[in-house]
């Protein structure tokens, strides 16, 4: 398997920022995104790693997308992860990048990588990344429709949540790579934080991550091909609340290995098999297990493609958490695997097919990862156990999420090279499927306030069927580009359980509007926008809720001084909207922030 992770730090919140390399001949910048039709691309399995394999060569040639949207969908965010993009161009001669950038209200950024090491079989590099917010959260009221807004005071001011509020995750590592002649090894070892402090609790999760993987550099056309992985993780959160201080220890290990026979003409046959393993002490005492084997076969002839594979993953558990579905109840066993793709010759149009399944291993950080502000803090359904209304241990976090079918139908293609689009639906059976909550407890807050009836932020679960519908198009040309992406969702929950399920929105999408002026200055505009969220109550007996819709327009710019030296602005959240990164998490005030770029 080539290796093809190159390090980019992206993840940036609306903007032309990665304006800063050129080389001083031709000062050139590219804005292109165009469809690849390598069908076979479409999908190669490898385990996912926790931290991202960065470094074979450092040859960095910036992907010069003018804008990275604040969202990448309605309240989604991932804090821990790196867009890493396999890109060629100008930049492979330089050994160190960093975009450094703070704004109003307060919300610093760095990215950096630097290779001092850099060989025709041996590389070394080192990476951090930063970003924060601090400080107020909008207090938040509910209308007589049930629309969660701004609350104001009796003069008709907003309000917020006072006190020294912060939320910010940074990442920093190394990466090490060497080749021999046969055989490839890439080493990444990392730590990540997560620092929040809100008007409920204070969070320090502290992370190290190490990844290792060896694979054979023999070419595609070699009878055998292999790939072996070993991921590890080790966490702790430090958790203190009104409700109490808890302290909870993650060890998550995840290894692989890939075996590829090639039979030339009649295609190729793989076998995959791994596990993914979670121990947990202190506050929550578990493990869990899930063990994967993938077989296929995968066969291309002319335009077409064809994977055939069964996946079969085995949960297995040491500890009887209740509704845990590890056992046979919601367990599933085996899943399709198939993939089949026709790419017409005289049109750019590629039609595809693809039915797949699985189970997946909800460990504590990738529902951190997911679900920002989520901690293992619940309301028990016991009312003896919390007569007060407090928060205890009682959330069943461990549940895994099972994918029972997913079928995917779609076309995507071009048209005179500047115009490329991709269409598609799909529709997914899931069990246990992690959907946001909001829930209501009468807590004494971290502020000192008298303890009062408020909202609070978890997550549940529920068994599901997804309908998704998505529709991507872009025209490209020297000047820059337009893109549209729209995604319209709807979930049918199959259980009623009693929790307020937040809803995903019907329609996400986002305008995406990019310029180029005399190859060196650069505008960029666009708009996020959301239909409302509804909020589902099952069988509680509270009203119905909703989070509002919201559309929120994004500026930037940027000017490249010379091959060495950008520098940018961007700005998004200035119309006042209560916009969320998470649910019940709305930052106060616009987002400005201008900073600079250095390459070489």
């Amino acid at each position: 398997m080539k290796q093809t992770d190159i390090l980019i730090f992206a993840a940036l919140l609306a903007v032309p920022y990665m304006l800063e390399a050129q080389d001083g001949r031709n000062q050139t910048v590219v804005v292109t995104n165009k469809f690849s039709f390598d069908s076979s691309a479409i999908e190669k399995h490898q385990l996912e790693m926790a931290v991202p394999d960065t470094l074979n060569v450092f040859e960095q040639s910036f992907n010069y997308s003018v804008f990275d949207k604040p969202y990448e969908g309605a309240y989604e965010f991932k804090p821990y992860n790196l867009n890493l993009k396999p890109v060629t161009g100008q930049e492979e001669n330089k050994q160190f990048w960093m975009k450094a950038g703070i704004g109003y209200t307060l919300f610093p950024e760095l990215d950096l990588v630097y290779e001092p090491v850099r060989g025709k079989r041996c590389s070394f590099g080192i990476f951090a990344r930063h970003r924060s917010f601090a400080g107020d959260y909008r207090k938040l009221g509910v209308d007589a429709d049930g629309l969660f807004i701004q609350a104001r005071n009796a003069d008709g001011k907003r309000e917020y949540w006072g006190g020294w509020n912060y939320d910010m995750d940074n990442e920093a590592g190394l990466n090490f790579s060497y080749d021999w002649a046969r055989t490839g090894l890439s080493l990444t070892a990392a730590y990540t934080g997560l620092q929040q402090r809100d008007w409920l609790s204070v969070r320090s999760l502290d992370q190290a991550v190490a990844d290792l993987k060896v694979y054979s550099k023999r070419p595609s056309s070699k009878v055998i091909n292999y790939a072996a992985y070993l991921s590890y993780r080790f966490g702790r959160d430090n958790i203190q609340s009104s409700p109490g201080n808890a302290v909870l220890f993650q060890h998550n290990m995840r290894f692989g290995f890939d075996f590829t026979a090639n039979m030339k003409k009649k295609g190729c046959f793989s076998l995959y098999a791994g596990a993914d393993v979670a121990l947990y002490s202190n506050a929550l005492t578990h493990t869990a297990l899930v063990v994967e084997f993938l077989p296929k076969y995968v066969w291309q002839q002319g335009p077409w493609y064809v994977k055939a594979g069964l996946r079969l993953d085995i949960p297995v558990t040491t500890d009887e958490v209740e509704n845990w579905n590890g056992g046979s109840s919601f367990s599933q066993y085996a899943y399709p695997d198939v993939a089949v793709s026709y790419e017409c010759r005289n049109i750019p149009l590629n039609i595809y097919l693809n039915v797949t399944g699985g189970e997946r291993l909800r460990s504590y950080s990738s529902i951190v990862d997911e679900y920002r502000h989520y901690s293992i803090f619940s309301r028990h359904s016991d009312p003896s156990v919390s007569p007060e209304g407090n928060l205890d241990f009682s959330h069943p976090l461990l549940k895994n999420e099972v994918e029972r079918v997913n079928a995917e139908f779609g076309l995507r293609g071009s048209i005179r090279s500047v115009f490329s689009y991709n269409l598609s639906v799909s529709y997914a059976e899931k069990a246990s499927l992690a959907l946001e909550a909001i829930d209501f407890a009468s807590l004494t807050l971290r502020t000192g306030e008298n303890a009062s009836e408020v909202p609070y932020y978890s997550i549940g679960y529920a068994n599901a069927g997804q309908l998704n519908a998505r529709a991507e198009a872009e025209y490209s040309d020297d000047w820059g580009t337009v893109g549209l992406k729209l995604l319209y969702t709807d979930l049918y929950l199959r259980n009623d359980a009693p929790q307020s399920y937040i809803l995903p929105a019907a329609l996400t999408g986002n305008l995406d509007i990019r310029f180029n002026i005399m190859k060196r200055l650069h505008f960029g505009l666009g708009c996020e926008f959301s239909t409302p969220r509804q909020v589902h109550c099952g069988s509680a007996p509270v009203q119905d809720f909703k989070l509002p819709a919201y559309g929120d327009p994004y500026l930037g710019a940027g000017y490249t001084c010379n091959n060495m030296i950008s520098v940018w602005i961007k700005a998004n959240r200035f119309t006042g909207q209560t916009i969320y990164s998470t649910p019940l998490y709305s930052e106060r005030g616009p987002k400005i922030i201008a900073g600079m770029s250095l390459s070489f």
